[in-house]
């Protein structure tokens, strides 16, 4: 999908990011391949990424009434929702494939030399080990621990940003709409069958 945008920025350059990779790749400062993996993670990891954490956010307040009304009544209670959503709901599942280099045990599994491995971040946050009473959505609690950014030298360079993107359009749509609410049963929301990006397929909301 960004191949074709960007040969095309080579021809036809645009003030925008892939023009200026399409320029760096041109110089010879990138590969072909670095030019396109920076393109397909500016994509996914700074849009996709980002509105489905804007779309979660907003679901999980529309879905307790008890968060909503504390942000309602102090807008700084909106940080710590985004950053449990982010451990409920995260929109980053799973992190990338890796390979085992030589045999490993994990928590009494046998993995081979070889063998791919796939570790689910929204499991992580799940894990009654690390966050107590895990299935409950719950703003307030200390410790919270995820894993949605990564963790050690794999933590998510867009970490600071991405909350504050999502802060800034949710803060925003409730001081438009603050009455905002479900247009229908939350049992009727349905999450978007996909490995990566989880999000709310669509949301049906009142506007008033």
């Amino acid at each position: 999908m960004i191949l074709p945008y960007l040969v095309l920025r080579r021809f036809a350059p645009r003030d925008d990011v892939l023009s200026t990779l399409a320029a760096a790749h041109r110089r010879g400062e990138l590969s072909f391949k670095e030019a396109t993996s920076t393109a397909s993670i500016v994509l996914l990891a700074g849009h996709e990424a980002v509105t489905s954490m804007i779309l979660n956010t907003v679901y999980a307040l529309l879905t307790n009434p008890t968060e909503m009304a504390r942000v309602k009544a102090d807008p700084k209670a909106l940080a710590p929702v985004i950053e449990e959503t982010l451990r409920v709901h995260t929109p980053q599942p799973v992190a990338t494939l890796r390979v085992a280099a030589e045999p490993i045990t994990l928590a009494g599994q046998e993995i081979r030399a070889g063998e791919w491995i796939w570790i689910s971040l929204l499991a992580a946050g799940y894990d009654s080990k690390a966050n107590a009473c895990p299935a409950t959505f719950d703003s307030t609690r200390k410790p919270r621990r995820s894993l949605s950014f990564g963790h050690g030298i794999h933590y998510c360079i867009g970490a600071p940003l991405a909350p504050s993107l999502t802060h800034i359009a949710v803060t925003q749509l409730l001081a438009r709409y603050p009455d905002i609410a479900l247009a229908v049963a939350p049992d009727e929301l349905k999450w978007r069958r996909a490995i990566f990006f989880r999000r709310i397929q669509e949301l049906p909301v009142t506007l008033r």
